[in-house]
């Protein structure tokens, strides 16, 4: 009979069916640290059923933008979405007009308006 040699020393953990059994050890422990990685990012992900504050805005824009809306109804809408959205952003919100007279200037008064030279002239208007 011929003797079985057990390999010994340094080359003893090469053995063909360790080896194998090893590399099969290994490959499905990575698999599985891959698999669970990737289920813990899944889980993590915010999940969000509105639309954000910015997206809303756009399309409260578009809706203006073919008249679906009135001007009124959007300058109302901006100055609420966008106070949200300094807010979220941690930009300090300012106070908006919500009315549309407001934002504009006052009338010029022509009568108001004279032409006068700097005093340092000194020179009298006519």
């Amino acid at each position: 009979m011929a003797a079985i040699s057990i390999p010994t020393g340094l080359f003893a953990a090469l053995d063909p069916a360790l080896l194998i059994a090893t590399t099969v050890l290994v490959g499905s422990l990575l698999v599985g640290a891959i698999v669970i990685a990737i289920v813990r990012r899944w889980q993590r992900r915010p999940v969000s059923l509105s639309p954000s504050d910015s997206e809303q805005l756009a399309q409260y824009r578009s809706l203006y933008e073919k008249g679906q809306i009135s001007e009124e109804e959007y300058r109302r809408l901006r100055a609420v979405l966008g106070a949200e959205i300094r807010r979220a952003s941690g930009l300090p919100t300012t106070k908006t007009p919500t009315n549309h007279q407001a934002v504009q200037p006052p009338p010029e008064n022509p009568a108001a308006h004279k032409e006068e030279p700097p005093p340092s002239t000194g020179i009298t208007p006519p």
